[in-house]
């Protein structure tokens, strides 16, 4: 009798309710395995199993504006609705804003050195502090959990 293999458990995926919509192309798996962690099931790395990417050509192929390889508008969507669902709106008004201080002052300093700079203007090519819109069926509710 073979051995079967899984990924994750069927029963622990539809206790946690699954993937949250609301979460497009970016931070879905991250928002799963922290919802997966507070809820006392354990994530294991198996480093003999990969899976690769050719080289952001799938984000490449959309002619969006990508920064460091993501769709931008979509990464930076996500990544603050993870922010604000697990850390509140706070916390990721504040990341949006540190970034951006951040990578102002990396560009000056690299303007001042003669070097490029295009950190800042390819991070401001993507949202700042929007959630993603959501499928109908997903409507958050007013605050997020």
């Amino acid at each position: 009798m073979a051995s079967r293999r899984h990924l994750a458990r069927c029963e622990a995926i539809r206790g946690l309710g699954g993937f949250d919509p609301r979460f497009f192309l970016y931070f879905e798996e991250t928002d799963l395995c922290k919802r997966a962690i507070e809820s006392g099931h354990e994530l294991w790395a198996v480093g003999a199993t990969t899976a690769s990417h050719e080289g952001a050509q799938a984000a490449k192929s959309t002619g969006r504006r990508l920064y460091h390889a993501t769709i931008a508008e979509h990464y930076f969507r996500s990544r603050f609705y993870y922010l604000v669902k697990h850390f509140g709106w706070a916390a990721a008004i504040g990341t949006d804003m540190l970034e951006i201080a951040i990578l102002a002052l990396r560009s000056l300093a690299k303007k001042l050195l003669g070097r490029s700079g295009a950190d800042l203007s390819e991070r401001l090519s993507g949202p700042v502090m929007h959630l993603p819109t959501f499928p109908k069926a997903a409507a958050p509710s007013s605050k997020p959990r």
